[in-house]
Parts: structure tokens; sequence; C-alpha cells
């Protein structure tokens, strides 16, 4: 009976562990700040650094497994729109997975 309890609780508390959900992390890398947009506001995802001039806003770190540009772009808004920017330039890894992405502003 104590082996079913411990078995138990340990199935338990891997179910609990495997639905922990990761929030992406913000870092800001501008010196000002710009007025940021509605919630819901369209923005470009790039994976190469544009030829327009623009200045950076901050960095998104993702902590989860993020491998579709929807889902990346999805991840990305609230800080690109919050944040007044225009595009994230996202980075990804040998994996196909999105890792971080840099919110830019072009001038």
């Amino acid at each position: 009976m104590k082996n079913f309890i411990v078995i138990s609780f340990g199935i338990v508390l891997l179910a609990f562990i495997g639905c922990v959900s990761y929030q992406p992390g913000f870092v800001k890398t501008a010196m000002v700040s710009f007025p940021p947009k509605q919630s819901d506001c369209e923005f470009a995802v790039i994976t190469t650094v544009p030829q327009k001039k623009f200045e950076e806003i901050g960095v998104v770190e993702n902590q989860s497994y993020v491998i579709s540009i929807a889902d990346f772009k999805k991840m990305c808004q609230p800080f690109v729109c919050a944040n007044g920017g225009d595009a994230v330039v996202a980075l990804v890894n040998g994996n196909g997975i999105y890792i971080k992405g840099t919110i830019i502003k072009f001038k």
C-alpha cells in the first residue's frame, strides 16, 4: 500500500510538472520609450536583419518549445505592441526552435 501511494504521488507530480507553462521574458534595451500600440497590433516577424534603419527596443527570450512562426508571433505580440515595435527579428536555433526575438522600430 505504501508503494502504491509513493508511485501515485510521483505520477501526479510528473503530470503537474509537465503542465507548467513557461512565460517568455523581456529585456528592454532602448534608452528611450516609444508609445504603445493597441494590444492586437500588426507587426512583421523577420529572420534577417533588415536593410532599413531601425532602433532596437528590446529582446524577448523564449523559454518554451516554439517551432511555428505563428506561435512565435503570438508569444511576442504583447511585448511588441506594448513597446511600440514595428517588427521582431527572430532567432531560430539548429533544431528549428524560436529561442529569441529582437523587437525593433523602423526610423
